[in-house]
This record gives structure tokens, sequence and C-alpha cells, in this order.
């Protein structure tokens, strides 16, 4: 059970990154115009996403 614990979080974190960075290229030209706690809120908005779905899929039982 640990170990898919850990998969899940190494993966939705790698996820959260990746999708952070593509979105932050596609919707703007350079962060320096955006907070720092807007990329923040991206990264972990994709990440939590991410993290349901894994949960679901691997059965880990964060949520009940």
């Amino acid at each position: 059970m640990s170990i898919r614990r850990i998969i899940v979080w190494i993966i939705s974190s790698i996820f959260g990154i990746i999708s952070a960075s593509v979105t932050l290229r596609i919707f703007s030209k350079s962060t320096s115009h955006l907070p720092f706690i807007s990329t923040i809120l991206i990264f972990l908005t994709f990440s939590s996403l991410a993290f349901i779905w894994l949960d679901f899929f691997f059965k880990t039982k964060y949520v009940a």
C-alpha cells in the first residue's frame, strides 16, 4: 500500500510540474509579470486533479 501511495505522490507531482509549465508557456510569453503564487496555484490545481484520479485508479484509499 505504501509503495502505491508513493507512486501516486510522485506521478501527481510530475504531472503538476509539466502541466503548470505547459500552461504558463501557452498563455503567457514570460512569467515575470505573474506573481509567484499564481505559478504555485496552477501547480497545485493540476497536481490535485492527478492525485484524485490516481488515488481512484490505484485504490490507495486516501479518500474514503
